[in-house]
């Protein structure tokens, strides 16, 4: 399967391109520059000019399974782009997979992720996710872990609003994931200032746990991201945290409303942590709405 051709499997094709995919990942070398260049014709484009079906999203985990640091810009102008748009490209596959993909491509700067956190227009939950994306790094030795604990500090008083917004459960799980108790005290305050909710800090419990656990695994090997740590803090259609997980789902794109098939048992993507040479499956999904929403 040629470049063009493979462009257009990942564009237009109904379901998951799984051929489209292995033959991308198998001519890498090709297919990164065209794919940076998706990319950057895309943001060239005037927002009227957007809306037709794109590449992007696979494009997006592609690059991140494949560690490519210089797409690490580029997919972080991407992320800043305005709620609709990202709901157009991504749907609800971006709350579960935006931060591990970041922490991929991460090139060793972390002014791209301080300025998603701290953009108050940029989507909520990747807001919270590129805070869970600074504590994988620093995690990981690739961020020293006094900086990004100096902006999650500061950033108690940089981040807007100060009221409820889905990037203070980011913020709140990214200090547990440090294990920062000197920033309890900050923690309470940003709940007796209801930037944190009751719910919202129970339900992070899980994503604390899993975080935490798998920057140093104790199985390493391959390990299937479920949507029950995703969904129950996650999901757009239900930002309250009453999503339940599910094994299988459809889920709505963008690009004209394209179905796409969501399996936690089969993936064609994956993530691979350098530090504990696990293999993460990235579910290949995007859409507005689970179905596995609980009534």
């Amino acid at each position: 399967m040629d470049a063009e051709a493979i462009l257009s499997e990942l564009t237009y094709t109904e379901g998951l391109p799984r051929e489209a995919l292995k033959a991308a990942s198998a001519q890498r070398a090709e297919m990164l520059p065209l794919f940076l260049n998706e990319i950057q014709t895309y943001l060239a484009l005037e927002p009227a000019a957007r809306d037709k079906p794109t590449p992007l999203f696979f494009i997006f985990h592609l690059l991140g399974e494949w560690r490519e640091e210089a797409a690490y810009r580029p997919l972080a102008r991407l992320l800043i782009l305005p709620d609709d748009e990202i709901d157009t490209i991504f749907g609800d596959g971006i709350t579960t997979t935006s931060h591990r993909v970041m922490a991929a491509v991460f090139d060793g700067d972390p002014e791209p992720l301080y300025d998603i956190i701290l953009d108050p227009n940029a989507e909520q939950f990747i807001r919270a996710g590129m805070c869970e994306a600074l504590a994988m790094v620093a995690l990981r030795g690739e961020l020293d872990r006094v900086l990004a604990g100096r902006f999650l500090r500061d950033a108690f008083t940089n981040v807007q609003p100060q009221a409820q917004n889905f990037v203070w459960v980011g913020w709140q799980s990214a200090i547990a994931m440090l294990g920062m108790g000197d920033l309890e005290i900050l923690v309470k305050k940003a709940f007796d200032r209801a930037s944190l909710t009751a719910t919202s800090l129970v339900s992070t419990i899980s994503s604390r746990i899993f975080d935490a656990a798998s920057s140093i695994p104790t199985n390493p090997g391959l390990q299937i991201i479920t949507t029950t740590r995703f969904s129950a803090t996650r999901s757009k259609s239900c930002p309250d945290g009453t999503a339940s997980p599910s094994n299988t789902g459809e889920t709505g794109s963008g690009g004209g409303g394209r179905l796409r098939l969501v399996s936690l048992a089969a993936s064609s993507l994956r993530i691979h942590s350098k530090a504990s040479d696990e293999t993460t499956h990235v579910r290949a999904a995007a859409g507005r709405s689970l179905r596995s929403v609980a009534s």
